[in-house]
């Protein structure tokens, strides 16, 4: 994938995929540019730079959407929720879709499990929702609210 010094180049790539990418260089000019954002396809090039901005991160060569899920347990789902961990973990390691992070929400205390909270990488909201409903947690019953929306990243500090 090619992109240009702190600017947008178009991208020819089939449909479904974007077609103008944003980089930014962040050291020395011998530094590999990093891919911060990208503009889906919605026609011509004049007119993709309208195109609703999406974030992106990068999976086998190609430009993933990010998904933020946020789920809340059951009042009981505790028991529920331990018992079920094992296969859970596994099941996010299966690959079928990328998790960037996940972990428990925690009540006041920091201790209490309340929920979970994800980011994947996927091609579409589609595929986050198969993959959620597909869950461990989910046929145990542990959450009782589920939130699937696309995510915006702006800052990433982990590096």
């Amino acid at each position: 994938m090619t992109a240009i010094r702190h600017g947008k180049k178009a991208v020819q790539k089939p449909p479904g995929f974007v077609t103008f990418i944003h980089s930014v260089q962040t050291g020395p000019i011998d530094t590999p540019l990093r891919i911060i954002a990208a503009y889906p396809f919605h026609g011509p090039a004049r007119e993709s730079r309208t195109g609703r901005l999406l974030s992106c991160g990068m999976h086998y060569g190609r430009i993933m959407v990010l998904f933020a899920v946020h789920c809340l347990d059951h009042a009981d789902a505790l028991p529920r929720r331990l018992a079920s961990y094992e296969a859970h973990k596994a099941y996010l390691a299966s690959g079928s879709i990328t998790t960037v992070i996940s972990g428990p929400l925690l009540a006041a205390d920091g201790e209490t499990m309340i929920g979970s909270l994800f980011v994947f990488s996927a091609d579409s909201i589609e595929d986050v929702k198969a993959f959620n409903a597909a869950d461990p947690f989910t046929a145990a019953d542990v959450w009782r609210n589920v939130e699937i929306h696309p995510f915006l990243l702006r800052v990433d500090n982990r590096a």
